[in-house]
């Protein structure tokens, strides 16, 4: 990495990024491969990806719109319903890089995954056993949305009440890899410091770590403000200093990801609000401003991709990218998507 007053040299690996499909993809695509040189694509499409093939295509159409640039997408599968060893085994031998699970009912593209937080253990535990033994990586997005009385939970809330089933997977599939996604809690962060397991590590989202609950939800918990709504929720204001701490520190099973879940600003603003954030075109940002804020510029080539290539088992791009400090102001719409940040100015951009 170089280092100067004026411009960060490093190596940068998106850890979760929603590619989307047709038009949507052919516009927000180029913001994730100018920046990073790498990323793992999660395929929650309306009918989600659950097949080699269906991942290999979404492939090809990402690398047909990001023109010259050396970018080299990662995929992953959908776990679903439909999921068995078998589609495990193929996946590993197509060079999908895990299983992405997002329980169903719990965010976007999860209506037809058929699998729940309750019925993983107990329906698919030889698919987590399998994806174990093909040296695969479980990434789960980690949401209760019911209690076992059937009682709908609070969205703040929804992390913490699914710690006991994380604890559970590792208990009873030991040696399973677990990416867990888009950490958001104070109480999830430490769980995973003080278990320090070589098989736990997690994703950071940088919008978590600048933006609060009262930006989205009233005080009834109810969306007063869709252009913020992204699952999970975002959280209290300890929780995104807690998100801060353990991006800039020295836990070596940590990692950056945008979660980049674009949609038209009309899907957006309309009931029933459409979860996810346009991050491509800032995220990186704000974790240098972030990184500098805490005098922690020396962590960044481990949190941006050292850490992930690690745990994944996955080789460097051997491609920099180069931040300038340079303010800029973050457009509000690009082709009718809202952006995150819109409207701000920011001291860090891709040169």
């Amino acid at each position: 990495m170089t280092i100067s007053d004026e411009k960060i040299e490093v190596e940068a690996f998106d850890g979760h990024v929603h590619p989307r499909q047709g038009k949507l993809l052919k516009t927000i695509v180029p913001y994730t491969a100018k920046s990073c040189g790498s990323a793992i694509m999660i395929l929650n499409y309306e009918k989600p990806v659950d097949t080699s093939e269906e991942a290999l295509a979404c492939k090809q159409e990402i690398l047909a719109n990001v023109g010259d640039l050396n970018f080299t997408p990662y995929m992953t599968l959908m776990l679903t319903k439909n999921t068995n060893r078998q589609t495990v085994r193929d996946a590993k031998k197509e060079g999908m890089v895990g299983f992405k699970l997002i329980p169903a009912g719990t965010s976007t593209g999860s209506e037809n995954v058929g699998v729940t937080l309750f019925d993983l253990l107990s329906n698919k535990k030889s698919i987590l056993q399998e994806i174990r033994d093909q040296d695969s990586v479980f990434l789960i997005h980690l949401e209760l949305i019911e209690d076992a009385s059937g009682n709908t939970i609070p969205l703040i809330k929804r992390e913490e009440a699914a710690i006991g089933f994380l604890d559970d997977i590792i208990n009873q599939v030991p040696g399973l890899k677990i990416s867990v996604e888009h950490v958001t809690t104070r109480k999830l962060i430490n769980y995973i410091v003080n278990l320090n397991s070589e098989y736990l590590g997690a994703s950071l989202m940088p919008h978590y770590s600048c933006a609060t609950y009262d930006m989205v939800c009233d005080e009834e918990g109810k969306v007063k403000d869709p252009l913020f709504y992204c699952l999970p929720i975002l959280k209290l204001e300890d929780d995104r200093l807690a998100v801060i701490e353990f991006m800039t520190g020295d836990y070596p099973r940590k990692w950056f990801a945008t979660d980049s879940a674009a949609h038209y600003i009309w899907n957006k603003i309309v009931p029933p609000y459409r979860a996810g954030l346009f991050t491509a075109p800032v995220a990186p940002l704000i974790v240098v401003s972030v990184f500098e804020e805490m005098n922690a510029l020396s962590r960044l080539p481990a949190f941006f991709s050292k850490n992930i290539l690690k745990f994944f088992g996955l080789s460097s791009s051997g491609r920099k990218t180069t931040f300038k400090k340079e303010e800029w102001v973050v457009p509000k719409k690009i082709g009718g998507i809202s952006v995150f940040k819109g409207g701000e100015t920011l001291t860090w951009q891709v040169s």
